[in-house]
C-alpha cells in the first residue's frame, strides 16, 4: 500500500469544421490542457524502488480529413 496517487481532473478538447458537402474537415484537439502531472501507471517493486510511468504532458495537434 505504498503506492498512491491522489485524484485529479483532465481537460481534452476538440473542435471540428466540415466542408458543405462533407468531403474535407479539419480538427484541432488538445489533450491534458491544464498540464494535469499526472502517473499513468505505478508499480511496487518487491525489495527495491517503486516504478513510476509519467503521463503525457499538455498535447495539441491538427488533422485533416478528405474523402474521395
Amino acid at each position: 500500500n505504498r503506492v498512491r496517487q491522489p485524484s485529479y481532473f483532465l481537460l481534452n478538447a476538440s473542435l471540428t469544421w466540415r466542408s458543405n458537402n462533407d468531403r474535407y474537415g479539419i480538427t484541432i484537439f488538445g489533450r491534458n490542457i491544464t498540464d494535469t502531472n499526472y502517473f499513468e501507471a505505478r508499480a511496487e517493486q518487491q525489495g527495491l524502488t517503486d516504478v513510476d510511468f509519467n503521463a503525457a504532458p499538455a498535447t495539441f495537434g491538427v488533422t485533416f480529413s478528405a474523402k474521395y
